[in-house]
């Protein structure tokens, strides 16, 4: 499918997640600054990256703060100009957090959070699809993030089942080995890619004793090792509302939601 018919059929989803990103981008403790990526017209595929500070921050104006007293922080911003809302779970948990020799398992559990919850045995998946939603996931080197994009509608279902799993993930034998499986194919995908590759390599070299040096997903073997008393370990430790960011943008009332 043509990238510019993609950027025309998505361009709010994706504004509401660069939203999203910018109002987390300093939760971390990271610098006071943004990106911002202009795609010029002559090709869709060219792109000039700029750096800017973040007192020139127009994507988080009217942003608002609040922490709960189970520590969760929630990130609001009303925007209407479609009727969609985006919702993403920030856990401050990367592989820069993993233990030597458990490479790879911030990456293995956000998976495993998809294979449902003690009250929804069934794969997240489906439950978004059934909101008709757009959905994933992705680990870092400093955070896993979840997130989603719904007819504004649907906010509240996408929220219920967000604080289900938070509580009540189904961690078990079954749900690690299929998704170990899932992981592994992952792992030869990349593995396949001149710039993964090229781009682990100058990490390794640039970061020898630093948890930046490893890939995020671990390899093949580390996947393989990994135990389910590990992985729930780790659930419990890092998936905490004191943990957590919050984020929702787009067609909603805040205050209705609050």
């Amino acid at each position: 499918m043509p990238v510019s018919y993609l950027l025309r059929r998505y361009r709010t989803p994706l504004l509401l997640f660069i939203i999203c990103l910018v109002a987390v981008i300093s939760w971390r403790g990271s610098q006071l600054a943004y990106i911002r990526v202009a795609i010029t017209p002559r090709s869709v595929g060219s792109r000039i990256m700029e750096v800017l500070p973040l007192n020139n921050k127009p994507l988080t104006k009217d942003v608002q703060k609040k922490v709960l007293k189970n520590g969760l922080t929630i990130l609001t911003k009303e925007v209407h100009s479609s009727p969609v809302v985006t919702l993403q779970v920030w856990y401050k948990l990367g592989s820069r957090d993993e233990e030597t020799g458990l490479n790879g398992i911030a990456h293995q559990l956000e998976h495993v959070m998809f294979q449902g919850t003690k009250k929804r045995p069934i794969q997240f998946g489906r439950l978004f699809n059934a909101l008709g939603g757009e959905w994933n996931a992705f680990t870092g080197y400093d955070h896993t993030a979840y997130y989603e994009t719904v007819e504004s509608n649907k906010l509240f279902a996408l929220l219920e089942l967000e604080a289900d799993r938070l509580r009540n993930a189904l961690i078990n034998a079954k749900a690690l080995e299929i998704e170990k499986r899932v992981v592994i194919s992952e792992l030869q995908g990349y593995e396949n890619s001149v710039d993964y590759r090229l781009g682990s390599a100058i990490l390794k070299q640039k970061f020898p004793n630093h948890a930046y040096g490893l890939p995020v997903g671990g390899t093949k073997a580390d996947v393989q090792k990994l135990n389910v008393e590990q992985v729930r370990k780790y659930y419990r430790n890092f998936y905490r509302p004191d943990n957590a960011v919050l984020v929702i943008v787009g067609d909603f009332n805040r205050k209705k939601t609050m």
